[in-house]
């Protein structure tokens, strides 16, 4: 095993038994950072192999069709339902 692996397997375990706070909860209207795209609900969250929470975020098009897409919390901000 090299070195690499060897850091990434720490890692995991430093993060194993670590419950990371969720930023979003179930219900919640998110957009990703940086961009003026639609505006998702959170369905579900999850955590990835590495540690990281993601959410798989669910939105309508133009056509009125539920369109689906996965996230990671850090990509995610929370829209200001008064702001906009």
């Amino acid at each position: 095993m090299n070195r690499v692996h060897v850091v990434a397997e720490r890692n995991l375990k430093n993060v194993a038994g670590k419950k990371m706070e969720s930023k979003f909860k179930t219900g919640d209207v998110v957009r990703v950072i940086g961009i003026h795209g639609p505006k998702m609900t959170i369905d579900t969250s999850s955590k990835s192999t590495y540690g990281r929470n993601y959410y798989v975020t669910k939105w309508f098009n133009n056509n009125y069709e539920i369109l689906k897409a996965d996230f990671y919390e850090e990509n995610l901000e929370l829209v200001d339902e008064e702001r906009t």
